[in-house]
């Protein structure tokens, strides 16, 4: 196993370890626990709909392999949720872990991606704000109003797309990290979110 698959693994064990203790902490606290850090609440109106965060010596973005034939959409429906994806991928229902809640779907991008999961959890935004965010826009996912955090720290790039659960007081979300940045991935990505449907 080279080294760089070594930190990658060790990076991404890392924030299950950090995801697992802070789900635990937060559900056993009874006063609100925030890891919000200086962003604006979501409801907010005054703040700019497009809010960046300067990255020094910012790395080039990878564009992904280009297909030799254009890629078509296929729909995901399942229990609480739908979206279109491309027909590359394999999107598939997962187990429960600790943290999430409902549903949690593996996307089976086969770019070179560590974390690729769709997610509901009990957690508030302001709860699950990181503090790695390089890039945050406001976004809507299904009318739901929501954030796209583009994360970045030393050998990993990560796609976060959150809003409010419709159905419970948790969040929904998107969380996809990949080694570098890949335009092609995040368009892919985008494109996705903006087909979601909350089903229930």
């Amino acid at each position: 196993m080279h080294k760089f698959e070594k930190i990658l693994i060790a990076v991404a064990l890392f924030l299950l370890v950090a995801i697992v203790i802070l789900t635990t902490v937060v559900l056993n606290t009874p006063t609100k626990t925030s890891l919000k850090t200086n962003s604006p609440e979501p409801t907010a109106t005054s703040k700019s709909n497009t809010n960046y965060i300067q990255v020094s010596n910012s790395p080039t973005i990878k564009p992904s392999a280009t297909p030799s034939q254009p890629i078509t959409e296929k729909n995901y429906t399942g229990e609480y949720i739908s979206f279109n994806y491309q027909s590359n991928w394999n999107p598939t229902k997962q187990p429960l872990v600790p943290g999430t809640v409902k549903e949690i779907i593996n996307l089976g991008i086969p770019e070179d991606t560590t974390d690729q999961t769709i997610t509901f959890t009990p957690l508030s935004m302001t709860q699950l704000q990181p503090d790695d965010i390089r890039q945050e826009t406001n976004i809507q996912i299904d009318k739901q109003s929501g954030k796209k955090w583009i994360r970045h720290g030393e050998g990993y790039f990560s796609y976060d797309y959150y809003s409010k659960d419709p159905n419970t007081e948790g969040s929904f979300g998107i969380h996809v990290t990949t080694p570098d940045r890949q335009a092609d991935l995040e368009k892919a990505l985008d494109k996705l979110v903006s087909t979601i449907k909350f089903i229930k």
